[in-house]
């Protein structure tokens, strides 16, 4: 490691990249050697620890579903994945989280869910409250019509935690037209929704569990239909406006070339 040297770091890389390595493995493979260094700089091993630079790996996903999407994608998967799916895109909680859900931590009377710190990814716990009659408390009033009291788990299949769907969910996302969807894109889906329904955007965050404000806005995910309306929206906004504002300024609009009309008083 001694003779380890950035530039050698660096023909490293372009190697991989040659071979057909993507640039979001390399990185992951720079990552542990990174650690590597700091380790052994930290035990006295290493005085020095050489830049470890990165590629720059354009592999954020933009995946997401639309309210009449989700429902024709819901249909099509198999029943016992169907709640986990209906789950996932209210909450808009990662995939571990979701399946990891146990009855310990839900309170179907008092309407709210903790998430414990150990199943969340930023380390911090977090308590989901729902209404009654809400969309998410029938997802689990029809899972406790399901539950095993030899399972503590919400979601499970004949009694057993569900911990692998990639197979299943590859399929009907392949039947549905949305090959390569993933439940982590119900997340995107989930912020969208969250934003267009105008709940507050900390409130929103704090639902999904993002901490960050960068995060939370690449989730946020602009679609053309949303350009669409924007785009009608002003237009709207400019139609109206302009006769208007005319009106209360007594102002007299007209077209270049046209007789201005005799003045009056």
């Amino acid at each position: 490691m001694l003779n380890i040297t950035t530039a050698q770091i660096q023909a490293y890389a372009a190697a991989r990249l040659d071979e057909g390595a993507k640039p979001a493995t390399i990185n992951k493979e720079l990552s542990a050697l990174g650690r590597m260094f700091t380790l052994a700089v930290r035990e006295g091993r290493m005085q020095y620890r050489p830049p470890v630079p990165k590629l720059r790996a354009q592999n954020a996903r933009s995946g997401f579903l639309d309210p009449a999407d989700f429902a024709a994608f819901c249909a099509e998967l198999p029943e016992v994945l169907r709640p986990v799916a209906r789950f996932a895109y209210l909450t808009g909680w990662r995939k571990g989280e979701v399946l990891g859900l146990q009855w310990r931590q839900v309170d179907l009377k008092g309407g709210s869910i903790r998430l414990e710190a150990a199943q969340s990814k930023n380390g911090e716990g977090r308590v989901l409250a729902f209404d009654p009659d809400s969309a998410l408390a029938e997802v689990l009033a029809f899972q406790m019509q399901h539950r095993r009291l030899d399972c503590p788990y919400v979601f499970h299949r004949n009694g057993r935690q569900i911990r692998d769907l990639y197979h299943a969910w590859r399929a009907t996302a392949e039947r549905a037209g949305r090959p390569g969807l993933m439940l982590h894109d119900f997340r995107r889906s989930t912020a969208r929704n969250l934003v267009r329904a105008g709940v507050p955007e900390r409130v929103a965050m704090s639902v999904t569990g993002h901490k960050t404000r960068a995060i939370f806005d690449r989730y946020n995910i602009v679609s053309e239909t949303d350009l669409r309306e924007a785009s009608a929206r002003v237009s709207a906004y400019v139609a109206n406006a302009e006769p208007r504002e005319n009106h209360e300024s007594q102002r007299r609009v007209v077209p270049i070339g046209a007789k201005q009309p005799p003045a009056t008083g």
